[in-house]
C-alpha cells in the first residue's frame, strides 16, 4: 500500500472512535523510509491554522493543538514538525504523561492515546460542553475544566472521567495542580480558586479591580501568578493569602495570555502581538525577550529552565528556545512574508490614529475631514456618517479617556488650530487658533495626565514660538512657554517621566531640522541636535522603555534613537525621507517607520538594530503600532493600509531511521558495554535487536528506548560470531527499521552464560547451586574447593557434573558436598568438549558449629544470593566483623538505583536480607554491600 494522507474527519460516537497516526503502508528502505506525505502549512492558506496550546513532557517530543483539528508534533524539540490532524473542531489543550496523551476541545471533544500518540480514541464528555483545559498531577490522576464551571476528574490515566461539583458558574480557563490534592483554577470575571482535596471543594479568592477574564495561573512554592484579558495580572507571594495587581503598562490593553513560573523568582509572560517578558525578581522588573513572532502569542510551555515553546492562534509557527529565552527561533525552514493591504482610500498627513480608550478593539482615524472607525483592529473600516473632523486637513486627533463623546483635533479648517467636539464629531468648536504647516502634528496629550494637552503652532517670526497648555482637555488654554520653535512637527511627552518632553521642529527647505528637549514639563527648552534634512516629522516612544525614542527626518538624516531620555540621538538608519514612526504598545523592541515618497516601510524587532523593508504604495502620513502583530499606516494620498505577516512552516511526517554504529567491520568484546547509535525523524521510541548469523533469529536488546537520545549502552553478550548485525526500528511496530550495512564481530565469548553460582550450609552439608542461560560445547563442571583462601583450589572427590553441550535453553545445576570443612571457598571449573577450561568466581560457605565459635565473623563478606535466578524474591547473606554503618543497594544494568535494602549501623554478626523483585522487569541486577572500609558488588538474575 502506498503512503496516503491520513487527515481524518469523523463524528464523535458514544463508542470511542480510534484514529491511527501510524503509517498505513510503505516500503522498507535502507536509511530512509517515507511513511506519510510531505505537507506544507501556510498561515494564509487552507492549512493556515493557529494553536491554542503547546506541551512537552521530555523536552524533545512536543505537541501543539489548535484550530480545525490542527495537531502538530515534533520529535526534536520543535526544530521540525509533522502534522497529525484530529477531526475538524477547535482543540484547546493537550497534556502528555508517560505513554498517555490527552487532548480536549469544543463540543466535549476528548482524544486519548495510550501509546504515546501513535493512535487515539475519541469520546464526547460533559454532554458536549466546551472543554478548555486538561491538567495531570500524576500518571493516573488528572482534571479537565470547561465552560460554566465544568470540572471532570480521572483516577485511571484518562480511561474514565467523573464529574465534580461545579466550583463556579464561570468558564474555567486554566487548571494548575502541584500535587494530586493541591490545585488552582482561573476563569471568567476574575475567578481565582484553590483546592486542597483534589477538586472536591474549592476556596475562592478575589483581587480588587481584577474583574476581566483570567486565562492562566501558575504556581512556584508560595508564589502565584494569574493573567488574563486586557492586560489583567496579579501575583501572590503568600500562597494566595494576599495579592498584588501587576501593571504591565500596555496602552493598547492587549491580553496577557499565559504565565509560566520556571522556578525560584523567575517567570515568563506572553500575549499581545507576540511579546515575551521575563522576570527574575517575582515580577518587580521585566526584560522583553527578542523573538521573531509578529502575532498574538497564546501559550507558553517550559520543560525546564532552558527549553521552552510558544505558539500563536494566528499561525502554525511554534517558537522554541533552548537557553531560557535568550534566543527564540522559528521552526527550521520557516519563511515569513510581509505585505500591505489597502483598507480604504483617503488623504492625511500627521498621525491621526486613535485607539478608543473605552474599547480596545476600536480604532479611529481622521482623514479628509471625515472620521473612519474599525471595530476589529483595522481589518475593516466604516465611514462615520454625519461626523466630521474639524474641517480642512487633520494633523492630530484625540479622544478623552474620561468621556468618549469628547474629541480634540488639530485641523486646517477655518480657523486653523484646535477644535473640540462633545458629541463625537457631529459639531465642533474652535478652542485654540494658531497656524501650523501642512506637515506639522502640533497637538499632544500627556499620556499619564490625559486632561493635559499641549499645542505648539508655528512661530510668527524668529524666536516667537509659543506653547499652549490646557488641563481640561481643551476647554481652556494658557500660554505655557515662549520658545524658539519655528514650525513644530511633533510633540512628545515622555510616559512615566512627563517632566521630559521632546519637540521635532523644521521648515521645509531650511536644511536644518531641530530636536528640542525640556526637563521641566515644557517650560524651558534646549536644542539637542540638528539634522541635514529640513524637518523631524515624528517621534516614536514606548512607556515600557521610556528612556528610548526614535525620531525620523525628512528629506535626509534617516532615523535617530535616544537611549538616555533625549540627551543624545545617534543614528540607527540612514534611509532618506523618513516620516511616521511608532513603537509597539506591548513591546519596546518593535518599531516601525515609514517614508514620504519612498513607497516603503521598515520594521525592527530588535529595538532598531536591524530593519525589514516592505513595499508600500504612496507616501507615509502616519503610523500606528497597536502591538507586535497589528500595524496600520495612513498614507498622505491613498488611505489606510494594514500590515499582513504570514508564516509558511514546512511539515514532514516522513518517518526515517538510520543505524550509525555498529555499521560493519567493528570487533567488540563479549561482556563489554558499547554504544549503539542511530538517527531518526518522527519516531518517539525505538527497539534494538541483534542476530549472530545470516538469516538467524533477531534477539531483543531493548524493547523501547527514547529515539531522540540517539544512543543506547549495550553490553555485548558472551557469544562468538563474525556475522553479527544490529537492527533499530520503531518500537511500536518495528517499521521503519535499519540494520548494520555490514557484519561485525563479537569476540571473547565464554563457553557458557552463567546466571549465578551460590553455596549454602544445610545441616552438615554444603549445597552448591548454579544455572546457565546458554551453553556452547560444554562438557561439564568440576567442583573445586579451598580451605586456605580464594586462590589455592583442589577438586572435590567425585565432584563432576555433566554439562549439556550446546544449548540455548536455561539449565539449573546442584551439587552437595558431604562432610565439608568448617569454612571453605568453592568454585566451578567448566570444561569444554575441546578441553578448554574456565573458572567461576569463588563463594565462601561456613558451617555454624557453636554460637561462641562462629557467631562473630572475622572479615566482611557478602554471599551470592539464593536462589539465583530468582522470581520474585531472593535472600542475600553477609558478614559484619565489627560494628559500623552498612548499606546494601540494588542497581540495574544501566547503573540506575533500584532499591536500598540496608542503610543502618549494625552490630557484628552474620546477617541476611530479602529482596523482592515484584514490579521490576526481568534481567540482570547488581547488589552492592558498602561500609567505610569495604565494598563489593555481585550480580543476580531476575527471571520471570
Amino acid at each position: 500500500m502506498n503512503p496516503v494522507d491520513i487527515s481524518v474527519i469523523f463524528s464523535i460516537l458514544d463508542t470511542p472512535t480510534v484514529i491511527s497516526h501510524r503509517h498505513l503502508g510503505g516500503l522498507f528502505m535502507k536509511k530512509v523510509v517515507l511513511m506519510l506525505l510531505f505537507v506544507v502549512l501556510t498561515a494564509a492558506a487552507a492549512f493556515g491554522k493557529g494553536f491554542q496550546r503547546v506541551y512537552s513532557q521530555d523536552g524533545n517530543d512536543v505537541w501543539a493543538v489548535g484550530d480545525s483539528g490542527n495537531v502538530f508534533r515534533s520529535f526534536n524539540g520543535g526544530a521540525t514538525w509533522g502534522t497529525y490532524p484530529l477531526g475538524s473542531g477547535l482543540l484547546r489543550s493537550v497534556v502528555a504523561r508517560s505513554s498517555f496523551v490527552g487532548i480536549v476541545g469544543d463540543g466535549g471533544t476528548y482524544y486519548r492515546s495510550v501509546n504515546n500518540g501513535e493512535s487515539f480514541s475519541s469520546q464526547t464528555l460533559a454532554l458536549g460542553t466546551t472543554l478548555r483545559t486538561i491538567a495531570f498531577a500524576s500518571d493516573s490522576i488528572g482534571w479537565i475544566g470547561g465552560n460554566s464551571g465544568t470540572l471532570l476528574k480521572t483516577t485511571d490515566a484518562g480511561a474514565t472521567w467523573a464529574s465534580l461539583s461545579a466550583p463556579t458558574a464561570q468558564h474555567i480557563q486554566a487548571l494548575r495542580f502541584t500535587s494530586t490534592t493541591n490545585g488552582w483554577l482561573v476563569g471568567g470575571s476574575g475567578t481565582i480558586m484553590q483546592t486542597t482535596n483534589g477538586g472536591s471543594t474549592w476556596v475562592a479568592y478575589s483581587v480588587p479591580g481584577l474583574i476581566k477574564d483570567l486565562y492562566s495561573v501558575d504556581v512556584n512554592g508560595s508564589t502565584l501568578y494569574v493573567v488574563g484579558a486586557e492586560a489583567s495580572a496579579a501575583k501572590s507571594t503568600t500562597g494566595g493569602a494576599s495579592w498584588t495587581k501587576l501593571n504591565f503598562k500596555i496602552d493598547s490593553k492587549s491580553d496577557i495570555n499565559d504565565v509560566v513560573a520556571t522556578g525560584g523568582t523567575t517567570a515568563y509572560f506572553c500575549g499581545g502581538g507576540g511579546f515575551i517578558r521575563k522576570t527574575t525578581d517575582v515580577a518587580v522588573t521585566y526584560s522583553f525577550q527578542l523573538n521573531p513572532m509578529l502575532a498574538d502569542l497564546y501559550d507558553l510551555h517550559f520543560y525546564d529552565a532552558n527549553k521552552g515553546w510558544a505558539c500563536s492562534r494566528k499561525n502554525s509557527a511554534v517558537l522554541r528556545t533552548t537557553d531560557g529565552g535568550t534566543t527564540w527561533s522559528l521552526p527550521t525552514g520557516t519563511t515569513v512574508g510581509y505585505s500591505w493591504v489597502q483598507k480604504f482610500s483617503g488623504s492625511s498627513i500627521g498621525n491621526t490614529f486613535v485607539i478608543d480608550p473605552w474599547n480596545r478593539d476600536r480604532i479611529f482615524v481622521a482623514m479628509s475631514n471625515a472620521i473612519y472607525l474599525s471595530a476589529n483592529r483595522g481589518d475593516t473600516w466604516a465611514l462615520q456618517s454625519g461626523k466630521t473632523a474639524g474641517g480642512g486637513a487633520q494633523h492630530s486627533f484625540y479622544i478623552s479617556p474620561k468621556d468618549s463623546n469628547v474629541w480634540l483635533v488639530a485641523s486646517t479648517g477655518t480657523p486653523e488650530g484646535v477644535k473640540r467636539s462633545t458629541d463625537r464629531g457631529v459639531t465642533w468648536t474652535s478652542v485654540r487658533s494658531g497656524p501650523f504647516t501642512s506637515y506639522g502634528m502640533p497637538l499632544e496629550m500627556d499620556p499619564d495626565h490625559p486632561d493635559t494637552v499641549f499645542f505648539a503652532p508655528d512661530g510668527t517670526s524668529g524666536a516667537n514660538g509659543i506653547v499652549y497648555r490646557s488641563t481640561d482637555f481643551g476647554v481652556t488654554w494658557n500660554i505655557w512657554a515662549n520658545t524658539s520653535f519655528r514650525s513644530p512637527c511633533d510633540i512628545v511627552v515622555v510616559p512615566e517621566s512627563t517632566s521630559i518632553m521632546y519637540v521635532g521642529d523644521g521648515v521645509t527647505g531650511s536644511g536644518q531640522g531641530q530636536m528640542w528637549r525640556s526637563t521641566n514639563s515644557g517650560l524651558n527648552w534646549s536644542s539637542i541636535y540638528t539634522t541635514t534634512g529640513s524637518e523631524i516629522p515624528m517621534i516614536g516612544i514606548s512607556r515600557h522603555r521610556n528612556t528610548e525614542a526614535f525620531a525620523t527626518a525628512w528629506g535626509s538624516g534617516g532615523v535617530t534613537k535616544t537611549s538616555n531620555l533625549g540627551v543624545s540621538w545617534p543614528s540607527v538608519a540612514t534611509t532618506g525621507s523618513t516620516w511616521g514612526a511608532d513603537v509597539a504598545k506591548d513591546d519596546p523592541n518593535v518599531i516601525m517607520y515609514g517614508v514620504y515618497g519612498g513607497s516603503t516601510s521598515y520594521l525592527s524587532t530588535n529595538a532598531g538594530a536591524s530593519f525589514i523593508s516592505t513595499s508600500l504604495t504612496g507616501s507615509n502620513g502616519g503610523l500606528l503600532c497597536y502591538d507586535r502583530g497589528t500595524f496600520l499606516v495612513h498614507q498622505a494620498s491613498n488611505g489606510v493600509w494594514k500590515y499582513v505577516i504570514t508564516y509558511t512552516v514546512p511539515t514532514n511526517n516522513a518517518q526515517t531511521v538510520s543505524l550509525i554504529s555498529p555499521d560493519g567491520g567493528q570487533t567488540w568484546q563479549g561482556g563489554t558495554t558499547y554504544n549503539v547509535t542511530w538517527s531518526v525523524s518522527n519516531i518517539s521510541n525505538v527497539k534494538l535487536e541483534y542476530n549472530t548469523s545470516p538469516g538467524g533469529a533477531w534477539q531483543l536488546i531493548t524493547a523501547s528506548t527514547p529515539a531522540t537520545t540517539g544512543s543506547y549502552p549495550w553490553t555485548c553478550p558472551y557469544v562468538s560470531s563474525t556475522q553479527v548485525r544490529i537492527r533499530v526500528g520503531d518500537a511500536t511496530d518495528s517499521a521503519p527499521f535499519d540494520s548494520s550495512t555490514n557484519v561485525f564481530t563479537i569476540e571473547g565469548a565464554l563457553p557458557i552464560q552463567l546466571l549465578g553460582f551460590s553455596g549454602r550450609a544445610v545441616n552438615n552439608t554444603v549445597v552448591l547451586d548454579w544455572s546457565t542461560l546458554s551453553e556452547i560445547n560444554n562438557y561439564g563442571f568440576e567442583i573445586q574447593t579451598s580451605v586456605q583462601d580464594s586462590l589455592h583450589y583442589f577438586s572435590v572427590p567425585n565432584g563432576f557434573v555433566p554439562g549439556h553441550g550446546t544449548t540455548n535453553v536455561p539449565h539449573a545445576y546442584q551439587f552437595t558436598v558431604v562432610n565439608p570443612p568448617v569454612e571453605a571457598f568453592y568454585r566451578l571449573k567448566q570444561i569444554d568438549l575441546d578441553g578448554s577450561i574456565w573458572y567461576s568466581d569463588g563463594v565462601l560457605v561456613a558451617m555454624l558449629t557453636s554460637v561462641n565459635e562462629r557467631e562473630i565473623p572475622s572479615v566482611f563478606a557478602v554471599y551470592q544470593n539464593y536462589p539465583n535466578p530468582f522470581n520474585p524474591s531472593t535472600t542475600i547473606g553477609y558478614d559484619v566483623p565489627v560494628a559500623g554503618h552498612v548499606s546494601i543497594e540494588i542497581f540495574n544494568l544501566l547503573g540506575e538505583h533500584v532499591a536500598t535494602l540496608v542503610n543502618e549501623t549494625l552490630l557484628p554478626g552474620r546477617h541476611n536480607v530479602r529482596f523482592n523483585g515484584e514490579g521490576i522487569p526481568s534481567g540482570f541486577y547488581f547488589y552492592r554491600l558498602k561500609t567505610e572500609s569495604y565494598s563489593v558488588v555481585k550480580r543476580m538474575v531476575l527471571m520471570k
